[in-house]
């Protein structure tokens, strides 16, 4: 029972980036879709992380956020350029989601 417990909290945390990433396999993806869905990712990861319903440890929800925040930091914000939120910005079907 302890494996599917594991197993469960593991599916949990990484369908959202296994969701984007096979969205962001797509023909029609553009860059601007890229911050789009890291800001779902992010989203998703807080719902499911308050939510808890995996019965993750305390730690084990810290070092999820700490390690999401820091892959988003250096996808977004440590950046020279503002690819990505720029072309999103600049995408009029993504203006309309936010």
């Amino acid at each position: 029972i302890q494996f599917e417990m594991s197993l469960i909290q593991y599916l949990s945390v990484t369908a959202p980036f296994a969701h984007a990433i096979k969205c962001l396999e797509s023909a029609h993806t553009t860059i601007a879709d890229v911050f789009i869905y890291w800001l779902a990712i992010m989203s998703r990861l807080q719902f499911l992380l308050i939510q808890n319903r995996s019965k993750l440890s305390s730690r084990m929800i810290g070092d999820i956020c700490a390690i999401a925040n820091q892959r988003f930091d250096r996808l977004i914000n440590e950046v020279t350029t503002d690819v990505y939120v720029t072309a999103s910005f600049l995408d009029h079907t993504s203006n309309a989601a936010l």
